[in-house]
Parts: C-alpha cells; structure tokens; sequence
C-alpha cells in the first residue's frame, strides 16, 4: 500500500491523487501506476478542473488502476491490486478482466507477514516528489532496531541519482555550489583541502566518538551471559565447543545488552552519516570541480604479519582498521560523488601511481619518499604540512590525472602559501583532537 500511496505523489491531478501498485502471490511488485493524462498530452497545458465538458479532466484522464494494468508486462491471474481510493465500477471491470482476484485500497495500513505496519508519509514532501520522478525498480521492508524497539519502513530502490535538498519557499538548491577546482588529499581520519579561496586541514566526522571501551563492556557482558545460559556449549577450559548443533538460549538479560549495543552502533552510524553530508555541503561550495587521489581502503584494513625477534612466532596486527570503521571515509567520496553526479559531473579520481602526491616537490620538480611519521616539507626559508601540499598538487593536476601541471604550482604557489599560513595558525590556536595532533 505504500507503493500505491507514493506512486500517487507523482499525479498531477491538484486535487484527486490516486495511486496503485499490482503485486503477484509472493507479493512481488508486478507494476504501479497513478491517474494522469494519457501519453502524449502535456499536463500544464491540458484542463484540471471538474465539469463534465471538454473543459473537464474526466475526459482525457486515465485511472491509476487501469495505468497499473497496462503497464504489466505479465500475465496477471491470481494477483492482488492495491489502490489509494475505492476503484470505479469502470476500473473494477478493468480488474476483474485482466485476472486480479483482490482489491485491497487504502486503510493507512500495510499487511506484512501477519504485521499491520502503520504508514507514515510526510505531507509536502518535495525532496520525494522529486526523486519519485525517476522509476521504482523493487521496494522491500526494512527494519531498524531504535531504543530497543523495532521500527518498519517501507524503503524504495529508484534509479538514477537522488536529487539535491530543495529550499521549499525558493525552490532553488539548499546548499551554494561553487565554480572552481578543489584538491582533496584524504586519509584514514583527516581530509586536506585546497581550492582558489581556502585551504583546510580538518578531522573526518569529528562528532564521532571512539566506542571501543563501551562496546568492549557490552561484549564481555553478553558473553558472561550466554556461557551461564548455554554451559553445555563451552568446553571445562571455556573454549566453544565447534560441533554442538544444540541451539543458542538467550536471556532476557542477553537480548536487552544486545539491544544496547545494536543502539550504540546505529548513533554512529547517523552521527557520521549526518557529518559526511555537512563536509561534502561545505567542499561543494569551494568548487564543482574536485579532484582526489585513488586510495584502496579495503587494503588498508589488512592485518600485517612480522616475525617476532624473541619467540620467532608469527604475530598479526592491523595498519587502520579501526579508524576506517569510525571515520569511513570512502563513505564521504560516495556521498561527494552521488551530489555531483546531480550536476552532471562526478569526482575526478587522481592517478596515485604516477602523481605520487605525497612524494613530489614542484620547486626541486623531484620525487622524495617520506615516512609516514614526515609531516612537513621542507622547502629551506619555510615549512609546509604535507597533507595540505598534497591537495595543493592534486588541484594542480593536468585534465589527464595522470600528470601534476608545474607551471601552474608556480602560478598559485604563493597565494597557498599564504592560506596555508592562516590556517596552520588556527590549527594551533586550537584544542586538537588526537587524530590532527597525529599530523600537525
């Protein structure tokens, strides 16, 4: 039903919005349809209002039911209609034609699995109507644990690419999107920026907080439950018995700490979410134009193995992975990418290979490896944060990514030189959280 529902947000009709959606036994969407003009007829020019005449819409309007019918590209016996207002007798005969066995219209409920889930929809939703425009490829149930409680959505996979948030009394974009270039050089958990106007050096999601200590306590107390309720699943040296089969009990107690944990998770995951789009709002305003290096995250994430010089056994640990997971930020390449492709652009990937970024001084025009522990260059009479001189070269890369342009460093050199300096002073004038006082 609420398929039906948010396919008749897409009828032009200013007073009557009708929408329906025919899904087959396994409730598998067949096709939707809503009540406009037939093919071919422009919707601002044609009439709208109520009488019976040529001026009238019933003459040239066709029903949702029927629309969904038509748009069916398979045999619909034995399948079910969902309609947002009571079918016409002209529309019911449609149905009962075309092999539907049952009608069930809007009641501001949807049946799932024996559930009676209430829909709710927010009225004067531009930011939908908007992204309705594109086609409704499947929709599912989703389920979200919040405060321990479940909650039910009905979610939409549309094609195309989600439209930016409109301001609702001038129906322009919310957020000032800039013309210019902008350099990114992205790490595990900062982000420098470099365009005409600013250079920046900022932490990914800084609202994110580290959560490893509390997650650790829930843990330790679900796993302190669930060896008192299952001790036939431990061996007497505590290890997991690998072939029992006998199935897992869950106290109450166990299913409330879970619940705590799956809320802890879900904060961060908005939390950072929320931030990501705040930065990509913030870097679209510097310039459309924006260019980073490649980075493989996942290799990044890859435990590393060394000998130990003592015992000669083989010891494991990870380069980053616990700062991917609270920073994530190819989430924010994402998010920056899916916003630009709105503007008929995407994010220009660097070659890391061949630019070497982190290596190159345009002055010396050489390549100089760094330890990762290097963060300043030197350049003689001044000093300059690696990371912020990295975006400075990648804004300056060449159409091809392949190649940084050096005349061009030359050209702007000191104009960042100059941004640099003010921001390197607010970073200092500043209380720095851990991962800036890594790189400053």
């Amino acid at each position: 039903m609420s398929v039906a529902y948010i396919s008749s947000l897409r009828s032009k009709d200013p007073r009557t919005q009708v929408g329906a959606c025919i899904v087959d036994k396994n409730h598998r969407i067949i096709s939707t349809g809503y009540n406009g003009m037939v093919n071919g007829c422009n919707d601002i020019d044609m009439p709208w209002g109520r009488s019976k005449g040529l001026d009238g819409k019933y003459l040239y309007v066709v029903h949702s039911e029927l629309n969904a019918i038509l748009h069916a590209r398979i045999n619909l016996e034995g399948c079910k209609i969902y309609v947002t207002l009571f079918p016409c007798n002209e529309c019911v005969k449609a149905i009962i034609q075309s092999g539907i066995k049952e009608i069930i219209y809007l009641n501001d409920n949807i049946l799932f699995a024996g559930l009676e889930i209430p829909v709710i929809i927010k009225k004067f939703d531009y930011y939908s109507r908007i992204a309705l425009n594109d086609k409704i490829k499947y929709c599912r149930i989703k389920r979200e644990v919040i405060k321990g409680k479940y909650h039910y959505y009905a979610q939409f996979i549309i094609e195309g690419v989600p439209p930016m948030s409109i301001n609702k009394t001038t129906g322009e974009i919310k957020h000032y999107i800039n013309n210019g270039v902008v350099g990114l050089d992205i790490g595990t958990q900062t982000l420098g920026i470099c365009s005409k106007t600013e250079v920046k050096l900022l932490e990914l999601a800084p609202e994110v907080q580290n959560i490893e200590k509390r997650k650790r306590v829930l843990q330790r107390k679900m796993d302190r439950s669930r060896r008192a309720t299952n001790p036939n699943k431990f061996n007497d040296s505590g290890t997991y018995k690998s072939k029992n089969n006998i199935k897992w009990i869950k106290s109450k107690h166990y299913i409330e700490t879970q619940m705590q944990l799956k809320e802890l998770y879900r904060k961060q995951r908005e939390v950072r979410k929320h931030s990501h789009n705040k930065l990509a709002n913030y870097i679209l305003t510097l310039g459309n134009d924006i260019k980073v290096e490649t980075m493989d995250f996942i290799e990044l994430q890859v435990r590393n193995s060394t000998i130990s010089k003592n015992t000669g056994k083989i010891i494991k640990y990870k380069k980053f992975g616990k700062s991917l997971e609270n920073k994530a930020p190819a989430m924010l390449l994402t998010i920056l990418d899916t916003k630009l492709k709105w503007l008929n652009t995407q994010l220009k990937k660097v070659n890391t290979y061949t630019v070497k970024a982190s290596q190159y001084n345009h002055v010396k025009n050489s390549y100089t490896k760094k330890n990762l522990n290097e963060r300043w260059n030197d350049f003689g009479d001044f000093m300059i944060q690696r990371d912020l001189y990295s975006s400075f070269l990648i804004m300056n890369v060449n159409d091809d990514l392949s190649s940084i342009n050096r005349d061009l460093c030359f050209e702007k050199f000191d104009r960042f030189k100059v941004l640099h300096d003010i921001e390197i002073e607010r970073l200092r004038n500043t209380q720095l959280t851990k991962a800036l006082r890594n790189v400053i």
